[in-house]
């Protein structure tokens, strides 16, 4: 568990760029491929990211399968 309370931050690599800025993340579990938005500030700086990049995500503790990217590597 992160400092937040009710928010796991996993790392994972980006396995496909989908429009609307929506990315499919692949984590350790190999059951579990999550669906991705970018975070504020990474928008706000213009982070690009691309397939193959190695990200940090967050995720609630009540839905899994989506989350946000708020690092890239």
């Amino acid at each position: 568990m992160s400092h937040k309370e009710g928010i796991i931050e996993l790392e994972g690599v980006v396995v496909k760029a989908h429009p609307g800025t929506k990315f499919t993340v692949k984590v350790s579990d190999p059951d579990l491929n999550v669906m991705c938005t970018i975070s504020g500030k990474l928008r706000q700086n213009k982070i690009k990211i691309y397939e193959n990049d190695k990200v940090k995500i967050e995720l609630s503790v009540y839905d899994v399968t989506t989350g946000r990217i708020v690092w890239r590597y």
